[in-house]
């Protein structure tokens, strides 16, 4: 029986039958024929043409499923490879990650060496958390589509950014586990162990890296990185200045300027970079400079410096987006506003785009904010997702839920295969105090991503500070700390997991560690609570009051910086708010 979610219109397909056909179909279903049946003839009788046509026009419509269906059906009947491709882009590029895989499956089936094809599916499957499809399709290209495997990891690290984190990390993972004699896979690994914030893991492959390739620059300073990221300074550096006595290159004594400021050696950093700057490849220094100035209050030097990468038509995006939030921060919005608009492409875009939003809905009202983030989506399809998300984000701060919940719904009926939707209208539902749903939304997206340290945290946080199952929670989050051990996040979970056990001292460990990573109002009013129920009360006066500084609004901290100032007025008489267990 055909497999098709989506009911046929049959006078829609008049121009693909014969007439008489078509005729003789339909009179012969009015009487016996079952409605399915005589669907099924129906399609039977399509002419291919008609089918493409029919996916394209469904495509410009918008209705990305009805399309991802009509070219299943066109490519299982055809050995176009064309058709296959033109299938497999259209699938993948509107987020229909199934049927990307399906089509690209099928392309491969007509010309089983397309290196696009096994891409396609590889960053599909991916994004869907099928880690040994992606593995396979990754392995058949470093085999046969690349030079040499070494190659073909650093080519395929640039493409698979556009893929979720973690399962990027356990794809390749599996990958470098076969070419474990290949230094640039363990690269890889370690590159990507460090987006996942898996320090322990980015530090053993960046070794083996180094081990594997001794002279070569990048992963010699990939372990630096790594050493650094495990608080070890000063071997960080040793091991970037022995890369630099083997490569004195701008690139990288440029990594070696950037590695001093992530230790906190800004003075040497500057200097080096000012040095760079007068290279004839300057423009990085030039930028990270600019960069420099603004988080320290210099805004002419950086906008001259800014002025200067415009002119000479490199970073153009980053200058831009720097002179923006110089006119921001000097109380000229209008002008910012205009230059954050300018930000189309780039890393910088989407920062860009989703802080002009805001300062509209402020300045404007919520539905000409809407309307930008819509604009710039319908226009860069890439991004169109995160406009959704952006514009639901920009609805929940003011406090249309209603309209957020009905966008997040709309856009999971349209883009069924994108997790992070789910994820993200599951948080909703716990601002609605709608825990039974979250719970249930949160737990069906572990099931199909068992490894995602982001969604194990989201199901075991909301177990434990929203449901009696803490001990449940506490399990979520300990799995999410295996993949993730040192997000800030899941530190923070696990912090506030162990309050609510009653392990207030291991609870202190592990919030006092994830506020060395992230900036959270949530986390500083955890810290407080912990702080306090050990008798710390100024301490715990003074991290709420930190929290504030990081969300002045933030009614929990209010509340409880005005109960602790007020039992603080007591001597000897302080005891801890009913409200700590």
């Amino acid at each position: 029986m055909l497999s098709i979610r989506v009911r046929i219109d049959l006078q829609r397909f008049v121009g693909g039958f014969g007439s008489v056909a078509l005729a003789g179909l339909l009179l012969s279903g009015c009487a016996t024929v079952p409605q399915e049946q005589l669907q099924e003839a129906a399609v039977a009788q399509m002419t291919l043409p008609v089918m493409r046509d029919t996916a394209k026009k469904a495509l410009d419509a918008g209705n990305f499923i009805e399309a991802a269906h009509w070219y299943e059906l066109a490519t299982q009947r055809s050995d176009d490879e064309v058709l296959a491709r033109e299938a497999t882009l259209a699938d993948y590029e509107h987020v229909q990650l199934q049927a990307a895989v399906h089509s690209a499956q099928r392309w491969l089936v007509i010309n089983p060496t397309s290196q696009e094809a096994h891409e396609i599916a590889a960053l599909a499957a991916m994004r869907l958390y099928q880690i040994d499809t992606a593995s396979e399709h990754l392995d058949a290209l470093l085999s046969s589509a690349y030079i040499t495997p070494a190659s073909g990891f650093l080519e395929l690290l640039s493409k698979i950014q556009v893929a979720d984190a973690s399962a990027a990390l356990a794809t390749m993972e599996k990958l470098a586990d076969k070419y474990s004699q290949v230094a640039e896979a363990h690269y890889v690994v370690a590159k990507l162990a460090a987006q996942c914030s898996n320090q322990s893991l980015m530090l053993r492959e960046a070794q083996r890296a180094h081990e594997l390739s001794p002279y070569w620059s990048p992963a010699g300073m990939t372990l630096a990185r790594a050493q650094l990221a495990g608080e070890q300074t000063d071997q960080a550096l040793a091991t970037a200045q022995g890369v630099i006595a083997n490569d004195s290159t701008v690139a990288t004594r440029f990594d070696y300027a950037e590695l001093l400021l992530e230790a906190g050696h800004g003075d040497e950093a500057v200097q080096l970079l000012k040095e760079l700057e007068k290279n004839a490849d300057a423009a990085t220094a030039i930028l990270l400079l600019a960069q420099v100035d603004l988080q320290t209050g210099q805004f002419q030097s950086a906008f001259d410096r800014y002025s200067h990468l415009m002119n000479s038509g490199t970073h153009v995006s980053e200058a831009i987006f720097g002179m923006a939030q110089i006119s921001e921060r000097t109380g000229s919005i209008d002008n910012a506003r205009q230059l954050y608009s300018r930000v189309q492409e780039g890393e910088y875009a989407l920062p860009a785009q989703i802080r002009l939003a805001q300062l509209i809905a402020q300045q404007d009202g919520i539905e000409p904010a809407l309307a930008s983030l819509k604009q710039y989506g319908d226009g860069n399809p890439e991004k169109f997702l995160d406009m959704v998300r952006a514009q639901a984000e920009l609805l929940i701060a003011s406090g249309d839920t209603k309209n957020a919940m009905e966008l997040y719904d709309q856009s999971i009926a349209n883009f069924p295969d994108e997790a992070s939707l789910k994820l993200a209208r599951a948080f909703l539902l716990v601002k609605l105090n709608k825990i039974e749903s979250a719970v249930k939304a949160m737990r069906e997206l572990v099931i199909v991503r068992p490894a995602d340290p982001i969604t194990l945290n989201a199901l075991g946080y909301t177990l434990v500070d929203r449901t009696s199952a803490v001990r449940e929670g506490l399990g979520y989050i300990q799995r999410a700390l295996e993949y993730s051990p040192d997000s800030g996040a899941v530190l923070d979970s696990m912090g506030w997991a162990e309050y609510k056990m009653g392990r207030a001292a291991s609870a202190l460990d592990y919030l006092q560690r994830a506020v060395k990573r992230i900036i959270d109002a949530d986390l500083d009013f955890h810290l407080g609570e912990v702080l306090w129920s050990l008798k710390r009360y100024d301490d715990a006066l003074q991290a709420w009051q930190v929290g504030l500084t990081h969300a002045p609004q933030n009614q929990q901290l209010l509340q409880r910086v005005k109960s602790a100032e007020k039992q603080l007025k007591i001597p000897k008489k302080i005891t801890a708010p009913t409200s700590v267990n």
